[in-house]
């Protein structure tokens, strides 16, 4: 049995659809597309930069995906003043847990001076750090009807979560630290 080889396969496609004149070219930067069946109308490179443009969080989370050598700044996939600097995306972060939670810029604010820039539970500020230094704090909510009930540090947040909201759980936690803390 003879054995398949793609790449003299290829090698050969190329030849006979050159020759047949079938290039495709990419719709912006107008080089040529590497497999001309592909139905793509642009380079995998343009296609990026236009999902970027439009989609701005979709840049942010896919900019880690990126090879190192491709995310410095002249690269020219950074265009239109836009920076990726820890603050940038912590902000852009931030907005989107204020757009899931239905909460404005205003009142996350109002809350954080509420609480005195703490935990509603703890009452300790965030001491825990993630890639963009210390954590803020998260927002809690009743999962039931989406309702904000405070912010709350990790820790909290954490256990709160891995309880399921359950109020009975909390009792028989609270009597067991009381019964072996004697």
């Amino acid at each position: 049995m003879k054995k398949y080889n793609h790449s003299l396969f290829m090698k050969k496609w190329h030849k006979l659809h050159l020759a047949k004149k079938i290039i495709r070219k990419c719709k912006d930067c107008k080089k040529i597309l590497p497999h001309p069946y592909n139905k793509s109308i642009r380079c995998n490179s343009c296609a990026r930069k236009k999902a970027y443009k439009n989609n701005p969080q979709l840049r942010l989370v896919s900019i880690n995906n990126l090879p190192k050598s491709t995310r410095g700044k002249n690269n020219g996939m950074f265009k239109h003043g836009l920076s990726h600097t820890k603050k940038y995306k912590q902000k852009i972060q931030l907005k989107a847990n204020l757009k899931k939670y239905n909460l404005t810029p205003n009142q996350f604010k109002k809350l954080l001076k509420k609480q005195n820039n703490v935990c509603a539970i703890c009452g300790k500020i965030e001491s825990n750090k993630n890639q963009y230094g210390i954590r803020r704090l998260s927002i809690d909510h009743n999962h039931i009807n989406g309702k904000v009930r405070g912010l709350l540090c990790q820790k909290c947040n954490s256990v709160l979560g891995l309880i399921n909201d359950d109020i009975l759980i909390l009792k028989i936690m609270i009597k067991y630290l009381i019964r072996n803390n004697k």
